[in-house]
């Protein structure tokens, strides 16, 4: 009795394992690179970007040169190709919209590192700014912008009072500067941009005086608005929302953060840049949505602003993940990936000679024959099984993984 079982299982293995390549080989497309190491066949994304406004470009961690590098070339083919004319990083809102007006001026590189997160300060960036700077000179730039509540960079801490007080003088509402708590204000405000992406709270008194001051500072700008800039306005508002928000990030639970940069990022889309296509560049982490499809304890109660956005912008949403088959990552400590687990979407790309490919888990999702519950290291280099066309809508496949590259 026991051999027809075993063989049963074999076989019932064997259909599993074919079933999963079936659907795999179905909905991806090799992506080819040209002499020069340039992608030279990535209008095979098209058809799934059809009629689509916003493409979150995601990542395994923060320290995944190949994908970073992967995601470079992607910008330049939606900018070039699809019309996607704005780029928003999961970095400060203000930093990276300062970064962006200054790299119009003046378009001095190294402007774009003081903008975001310092985990992003290596080689790549320094490309993708060079490319920024360039398109400054087109009929179309790449404009910059960040949906995180935090501030992520030098550019805050240099520009954000000085430019605050400035607007506050052009609406006609300076008197704010003029009480005798403003000084107190800026100190915190100060304290604030200094340690707003680090684990420390902030003081209760801090706390509470960016509050009280926020709160002024708003409704004397909106008493003003009719005779000001809307666009002007709007940002102000944003900014001062925002670090209302930070002073209370480190007293909320593990959503707050990702609640507020969804309410950032679609405001950006429907308010700031209501016609315009956009690119969001940031942990794969926070785009995806159905966290309870992905068999993990860490995600059980993780509601991550992917969710959000895919409840509110639909099909005119597409998620990008990124993950590789073999090779290194991190950055002053590297580590080499494990090897993948046994039929799970990295080893089954592995068995293939793609070097680079890219799998349309949207078609797959309206495919009712095909499952595609697998396992996969999209999410921190970490197996997990889950239900992947519930989850993202595309995965790009690099085979060889390697650390973010030195400037």
């Amino acid at each position: 009795m026991l051999k027809p079982i075993l063989i049963l299982c074999l076989l019932t293995v064997s259909y599993y394992c074919q079933a999963q390549n079936t659907w795999i080989n179905k909905y991806t497309d090799p992506i080819l690179q040209d002499q020069k190491g340039s992608f030279s066949n990535l209008a095979v994304l098209a058809p799934a970007l059809k009629d689509v406004s916003v493409v979150t470009l995601g990542e395994q961690t923060h320290f995944d040169g190949a994908t970073f590098d992967a995601k470079i070339q992607l910008i330049k083919y939606l900018h070039e190709q699809l019309g996607f004319n704005i780029l928003a990083f999961e970095s400060g809102y203000f930093d990276c919209t300062k970064a962006s007006q200054l790299l119009s001026k003046n378009r001095m590189p190294g402007t774009l590192k003081d903008a975001v997160f310092g985990v992003w300060d290596n080689q790549s960036l320094a490309e993708l700014e060079h490319y920024v700077i360039a398109t400054q000179q087109t009929a179309h730039p790449l404009i910059l912008t960040g949906f995180d509540s935090q501030f992520s960079g030098k550019l805050s801490g240099k520009y954000l009072l000085s430019d605050l007080a400035a607007y506050l003088d052009k609406v006609g509402a300076s008197s704010i500067t003029d009480q005798t708590d403003w000084k107190d204000f800026k100190s915190a405000v100060q304290r604030q941009l200094k340690y707003s992406n680090f684990y420390k709270k902030p003081l209760a008194k801090d706390t509470l005086l960016i509050a009280k001051y926020s709160k002024t500072i708003t409704n004397q700008m909106d008493s003003r608005s009719a005779a000001t800039d809307q666009h002007e306005h709007y940002f102000w508002r944003k900014v001062i929302s925002n670090l209302v928000y930070d002073t209370k990030h480190r007293y909320s639970g593990k959503n707050f953060r990702d609640s507020v940069m969804a309410v950032n990022l679609l405001s950006l889309i429907t308010e700031r840049y209501p016609n315009e296509k956009v690119i969001c560049w940031g942990a794969t982490s926070h785009f995806i949505y159905n966290p309870k499809q992905i068999n993990s304890k860490g995600y059980e109660d993780f509601l991550p602003m992917g969710d959000e956005l895919h409840q509110k912008l639909g099909t005119k949403l597409f998620t990008i993940g990124f993950t590789s088959y073999e090779g290194r990552a991190g950055s002053l400590i590297t580590h080499q990936l494990k090897k993948p687990t046994p039929n799970s979407y990295e080893d089954l790309l592995g068995q293939t000679a793609y070097h680079y490919a890219f799998t349309n888990l949207r078609a797959a999702a309206t495919a009712k024959n095909d499952s595609t519950v697998i396992e996969s290291r999209m999410l921190g280099n970490t197996f997990n099984s889950m239900d992947l066309s519930k989850v993202i809508d595309g995965l790009f496949y690099i085979k060889t993984a390697y650390p973010p590259r030195s400037k």
